[in-house]
Formats: C-alpha cells, sequence, structure tokens
C-alpha cells in the first residue's frame, strides 16, 4: 500500500524540485565556466606562439638589414660598400636606396622603409623550402609574405654629431591568429643596429690664379714655374665627406664648413662625387728665379738640363690636402702633397742657341798643347795627381760640340786625376816616369785607366764646375762589320734591322734580332785580330775568353778567345788613331732575342765570335742610351 503524502510533506517536495533544478544550474554553470577558460588559454597559447613566431620574424629581419646597411665586399670584388645607403648621410631623416652593385630581388626601399619579402611566420618548413633549393620554383614567387621595417630614429655620435652610429628600426609583423573573433595581430620589435663611419673615397687637387675662371693641374715645375701673384686652391672628394684640410706651408685651412660648423659641400652619400671648397688666395709673389743648365749622362751621350731655381720666397710653397671622415678621421690613404713652384717663366729651350759660353773654365789653348804629344799627356797626368789643381780639367771639343748641339750653353771638360792615381798605384811612380821606364807596360795600364776620366762641366749662367760622370763608353761595332747571317750570307752592321735573322756561333743556331741601336763614338776605337780575322769595335764591346766576358779595352795578346767550342789565341790588340779634327764613326750595336743564358747572345762578326748589346750591358752593369734604329 503506498504512501500519501499529506499536505505536510508538500513543502518538502518543492524544496527538492527548487534543489534540483539549483544544482542543475550550478553544473551548467561550472561546465560553461570551464569550457570558455579552456577556450581562453587556447587562444592565449596561440597567440602567445604567433606572437612569438612574429618576434622571431622580426628579429631575423632585423639582422638581415643590419647586414644590408653594413659594408660587404662588392660582387665585381672590387670594393667594399654597403647594400642599402642612404642618398644623403646628413638628412635629418634617410632615404635609403639600393646598391646597383648587389643584387637584392627579395628587398625593396621606400624614403625611410624597408620592405622584406619572406616567408609567413611558421611557413618556411622543410617542404617550402626544398624546392627553393632545388630550383624547380622561383624564391620570389615563393616569398609571399612581406614585412616592413622602418627606420625611426638616426643616434648620432656624442663627439661626432655628424656620424651616426646608429639608427634605431621598427619591425612591424601581421600575425594571423585562429581565434574566430580576432583574426590577425600587429607584433612590433624595436631594434638598434650599429654602423661603421663611411670612408672618404676619392680625393682631387686643383688650383687657379685668382683671376683666372677654371682650375687645372699645373701647379708649376722649375721648368716651367708659375707667374708671380695669388692662387686659390680647390678640393674635390667622393663619398661621405665631413671636411677637407688644405695645409699651405704649416698654415691649415678648413674646406667645406661654414662659419657655424656646417657642413656646405655635397660629398653625402657613396655614390657622391663633390667640391669639397676652396682656400682663400695665397700670396705667391715670389721673387724672380735664377736659369740655371746642367749636364747629365745618359748613357753614352751627354745631355743639357735646363730648370730654374725659385727665387726669393715664396717662390714655391708646400701644399697638403686631406680628407676627413664624419668620425674625425683622416684618410690617410687620398692625402696629396705637391709643390706650388712660382717665379719668373723660364724661356723654352728651343729659344736660344747653343754656345760654349764659360771658355775661361778650361782653355781650348790649354787643351791644344796637353794633347800635342804623349810627353806633354803623361806630364798633365803628374800635375792631376794633386786633386782639386786648377788647370786639372782639359777642354773636351766634341763633348762641348755635343752639348751645344743640344742648345746648352756651356762647355764640358775632362778631368784624370783618377787615371792619373790608376797609373801611380799600378805602377807606383808618377805617369811620365812610367812612361819613359816601361812604355809598353805603360801604354796598357793607360788603357784601363783611361776609363776612370772623368767629364765636368761649366754651363750659364753661372759657370759652376759640376761633375757629370765617369766617360763609361758604349760598346758597339764599327759599321762596315760583316754579320754572319743565318742563312751562310753576310750583311754589313749598318744593314742589320730587328726580325733579321743571325747565326749563333756559340749554340750553332739561328737566332733573331730584336733591336739595333746606332751612334756615334767619341773615343778611338779598338781593333782586335785572332788568327788572321780582325774586328773593330768600341772599347767596352764584350769577348768570351777563357777566363770569362772581358769588354775590348782590357783584353791583351795573353788572351784566348772562344769561338764555339774552338779556342784561338790573340794576335793583337790595337787602339786606332783618329786624326785631330776628324768626325766620330758611326758604330752599330744589336740585342738577339733569346733567354737570360750568356750562350744565346753572340753573334759572328768578320770571323770572330763576339757578345751583342745584352752581354754588353751586363757586363758593364749598365744600359747604353744609343739612338734605337729599330725595334
Amino acid at each position: 500500500m503506498g504512501t500519501l503524502l499529506g499536505p505536510k510533506n508538500r513543502g518538502s517536495l518543492s524544496l527538492a524540485v527548487i534543489a534540483s533544478i539549483t544544482a542543475l544550474s550550478v553544473g551548467s554553470f561550472f561546465v560553461a565556466q570551464t569550457t570558455r577558460q579552456t577556450q581562453q588559454a587556447i587562444n592565449e597559447a596561440t597567440s602567445e606562439r604567433m606572437k612569438e613566431l612574429g618576434q622571431s620574424s622580426n628579429l631575423s629581419n632585423l639582422a638581415l638589414l643590419r647586414s644590408l646597411m653594413s659594408e660587404s665586399l662588392t660582387p665585381d670584388k672590387v670594393t667594399h660598400e654597403p647594400a642599402l645607403f642612404p642618398i644623403d648621410y646628413f638628412a635629418k631623416t634617410w632615404n635609403l636606396q639600393k646598391n646597383s652593385n648587389f643584387v637584392l630581388k627579395n628587398v625593396e626601399a621606400n624614403n625611410s622603409q624597408i620592405t622584406v619579402r619572406s616567408f609567413a611566420p611558421g611557413e618556411a618548413t622543410i617542404e617550402a623550402v626544398a624546392p627553393i633549393f632545388n630550383q624547380t620554383i622561383d624564391q620570389l614567387s615563393s616569398l609571399k609574405d612581406a614585412q616592413t621595417l622602418e627606420v625611426v630614429a638616426l643616434n648620432p655620435h656624442p663627439k661626432y654629431p655628424f656620424y651616426i652610429v646608429s639608427v634605431d628600426v621598427k619591425a612591424k609583423r601581421v600575425v594571423n591568429l585562429q581565434d574566430s573573433k580576432t583574426s590577425k595581430k600587429d607584433v612590433v620589435t624595436y631594434g638598434r643596429i650599429n654602423l661603421p663611419a663611411p670612408v672618404p673615397q676619392e680625393m682631387s687637387m686643383k688650383i687657379r690664379g685668382e683671376h683666372d675662371s677654371t682650375f687645372g693641374d699645373n701647379f708649376g715645375s722649375p721648368e716651367k714655374p708659375l707667374p708671380p701673384g695669388k692662387y686659390i686652391i680647390q678640393l674635390t672628394g667622393a663619398g661621405v665627406i665631413h671636411h677637407g684640410e688644405i695645409i699651405a706651408n704649416g698654415d691649415k685651412i678648413l674646406v667645406g664648413l661654414d662659419n657655424q660648423g656646417n657642413i656646405v659641400h655635397k660629398a653625402n652619400s657613396i655614390r657622391s662625387e663633390s667640391i669639397i671648397g676652396e682656400s682663400r688666395p695665397l700670396d705667391l709673389n715670389g721673387g724672380e728665379g735664377t736659369e740655371i743648365e746642367h749636364v747629365k749622362r745618359e748613357g753614352c751621350d751627354l745631355d743639357v738640363l735646363n730648370e730654374l731655381t725659385p727665387g726669393s720666397a715664396p717662390g714655391s710653397i708646400n701644399i697638403i690636402a686631406k680628407l676627413i671622415g664624419v668620425d674625425g678621421s683622416e684618410a690617410a690613404k687620398l692625402t696629396i702633397s705637391k709643390q706650388v713652384i712660382v717665379g719668373r717663366v723660364v724661356p723654352s729651350i728651343s729659344a736660344h742657341a747653343g754656345a760654349p759660353v764659360c771658355q775661361n773654365s778650361c782653355p781650348a789653348s790649354a787643351a791644344n798643347e796637353i794633347y800635342k804629344s804623349d810627353e806633354n799627356f803623361a806630364n798633365n797626368l803628374d800635375r792631376a795627381l794633386i786633386p782639386g789643381r786648377h788647370g786639372n780639367d782639359t777642354f773636351e771639343a766634341e763633348k762641348t760640340g755635343e752639348v751645344n748641339n743640344k742648345r746648352g750653353r756651356g762647355i764640358v771638360c775632362s778631368n784624370y786625376e783618377l787615371s792619373a792615381q790608376e797609373i801611380k798605384n799600378k805602377m807606383g811612380m808618377d805617369p811620365s816616369r812610367a812612361r819613359a821606364t816601361n812604355p809598353t807596360l805603360y801604354a796598357t795600364v793607360l788603357r784601363d785607366a783611361m776609363m776612370l776620366k772623368q767629364y765636368v762641366s761649366y754651363m750659364a749662367p753661372a759657370c759652376q764646375r759640376e761633375v757629370v760622370g765617369l766617360r763609361n763608353g758604349c760598346g758597339c761595332f764599327a759599321s762596315d762589320t760583316l754579320i754572319l747571317m743565318a742563312d751562310g750570307s753576310s750583311k754589313i752592321a749598318s744593314d742589320i734591322r730587328s726580325g733579321d735573322m743571325v747565326w749563333n756561333p756559340k749554340t750553332s743556331k739561328a737566332q733573331m734580332i730584336k733591336k739595333v741601336i746606332a751612334g756615334p763614338e767619341q773615343w778611338p776605337l779598338i781593333e782586335v785580330k785572332s788568327e788572321g780575322k780582325a774586328v773593330v769595335v768600341t772599347g767596352e764591346h764584350p769577348f768570351l775568353t777563357k777566363t770569362g766576358l772581358k769588354p775590348a779595352f782590357q783584353l791583351t795578346a795573353t788572351d784566348i778567345l772562344l769561338d764555339g767550342d774552338n779556342e784561338t789565341a790573340i794576335e793583337s790588340v790595337t787602339t786606332q788613331v783618329r786624326a785631330e779634327g776628324e768626325a766620330a764613326p758611326e758604330v752599330w750595336n744589336f740585342e738577339l732575342v733569346g733567354s737570360s743564358a750568356n750562350d744565346d747572345h753572340y753573334v759572328l762578326a768578320n770571323g770572330v765570335m763576339t757578345g751583342d748589346l745584352y752581354l754588353q750591358n751586363k757586363l758593364s752593369g749598365k744600359l747604353t742610351s744609343r739612338q734605337i734604329v729599330s725595334e
């Protein structure tokens, strides 16, 4: 039998229903609350993950920008430059430009913003990158995401305000989220990129007169000094430059800056070239200079040097130009140093005729007496044993004529002091006594000692004595010497030209003529005779003997010449006599094409083996300066 609820039990039932409904509500609320918390946690985790990916992408691109703004070796390996650089380094905000020397397909520059194409955060998987490395797809088409970086601040050096020591960059990345209410979110990262100071690239210096309209490169020279007056120096530079310095005889002049220290030139990028500035007019009203002529040796010949010594100061001024970078450092490799020479304009050397002035310094009449006889010459050598004695210099008619023909105004004389001392050292007595005691030995020693003969000059206008140098002649053949050709025929020396084939008796083969020279020989020629064959050469011409290479003037009848593999005795070595006033004979020589080995440089001249120009220069240790006929 069931229990019936009476009125007293109805209140309890209501309470039970209410309790049940309350329990259900609380449970539903707890479940909903838990779901929301779970979803929120998922969203937060996802957001944090995407934020990390965005930050990682930002940092990667900041690192890329740092490398692009730093100097690196250009693809042509010529210089170091940044791949991105400001068009105007000194502007308050930078307008960046791509360097055309680099290939930057994934980078674009627009004012202070840089856009970099890349993978979206989280998309740079192995599967996505592999086709690029395999070159099955183009890299540019694969990088569909773009990020913008912006230079937001330029940070100057505390000591050098024009040097931007670093830049602050804002990297902004749009990151897609999986939250249904927020489809995307901006991730912003700031970075600071340290930058090296740009270095000036090039510099040039020019000059003009105060009243001239254009600048030029003529700073004057001893031969052609600038006329006295006021001159302005101009500096031009390339690259990023703070200022220039012009130092004139120790006085420093800053160019490229105004009175407040502001930069006023346009050398403001790695691609710029600009006038940095000009000096104030420099007063160079020097006094008149003195025109002086000098005689100098050029191999076998004498030449005339015409110069101007500057007048009273400042007849010349030393100019040093420097470029200073934005960090205060000097571009040492670009420093230029020049001398501005001012004075009386020297007339062209061709404007006056040569003349034997200064004749009282060593009179021709005295020379005629000295060379009148061997006895007189030996007595002159005795007097030359006293160095510096007045009268030791003997007039040289042929060398004076050579100088006068080159419009030199003066004379050339011989000095035998070294020759005289050499004879005394070898024979133990004065030259005149040596000649009388042993004429044969004296003649041999004299021939060697003559190589120590010196030339001195007395040139206009001062007629001051200057030592030109030792006689040191050049080795050559007489013009009619027969040279054996490769085909067995013979040619006289004066008909030989470069490209001809001659016979080398040392190597027994044909060799080509490389160069031919010719010129007058002022000294007596020497005839060398061996086994009935004779060749006439200059004193320095080389011959191969059993004891090695020797010049002709050192040969004696005791020497054995080598001719290929044969040995031939010298019969005589004779110095030819030239009549007074007789013209100097033309002599010829040539160099063979060959290696540096001595064997490649011999010819057969009048049947006698002798060396070529290469061996002559090697033997004497100097190069000849006779006129080149063919090469």
